[in-house]
């Protein structure tokens, strides 16, 4: 049990996990699986190796010649 003032181990990646050690200080761990890396324009983002990875891109083609597609991080797909 950590004891004391709390300690925040997080550190902000969602790929690692953090705990408290009992003689203080903070563990931290690579985790696998899903994450988000924020971006709107990634796809199927991963962990790996304590990185959010993305394993695709999104698409924003809409077919129409008569616009340009473009993709915004903060949105997504944006035609004008």
């Amino acid at each position: 049990m950590c004891t004391g003032l709390p300690v925040n181990c997080n550190d902000g990646n969602a790929c690692t996990a953090h705990a408290c050690r009992p003689e203080g200080g903070c563990e931290t761990s690579f985790v696998e699986g899903g994450c988000d890396d924020g971006d709107a324009c990634t796809l199927w983002d991963e962990c790996a190796g304590g990185v959010c990875t993305p394993l695709g891109d999104l698409s924003c083609d809409d077919g129409n010649p008569c616009t340009t597609d473009t993709c915004r991080a903060a949105s997504g797909c944006y035609y004008a």
